[in-house]
């Protein structure tokens, strides 16, 4: 689990990088999104997973616990989801990698 969000974490801070870099501002960019019919299906993909694995942090986490990861998961995306899985890997009893 570690390496796998550790590999998360990194390419997703690449897909930030060059997607804040190559130019075109985030809320614009976001509008055209929408416009598109496969834009819109990306973004109800997206959140779906998002639930799915903000439910997954509450079946482990207990909700108290939880609230800081939804949070995050909602503002950072894959990003915030691979440094959950790094930090449970690491806080795991199964050790492997």
């Amino acid at each position: 689990m570690k390496l796998l969000g550790v590999s998360v974490m990194v390419l997703m801070a690449v897909a930030l990088s060059y997607g804040f870099t190559s130019g075109g501002g985030f809320f614009e960019s976001g509008s055209d999104l929408v416009q598109m019919p496969w834009g819109r299906v990306t973004i109800v993909d997206l959140y779906l997973a998002l639930a799915l694995f903000g439910a997954w942090i509450v079946r482990r986490e207990g909700w108290k616990r939880s609230v800081p990861w939804l949070v995050g998961l909602v503002v950072g995306g894959s990003l915030v989801a691979g440094l959950y899985l790094f930090v449970s890997g690491t806080r795991s009893s199964d050790q492997a990698t």
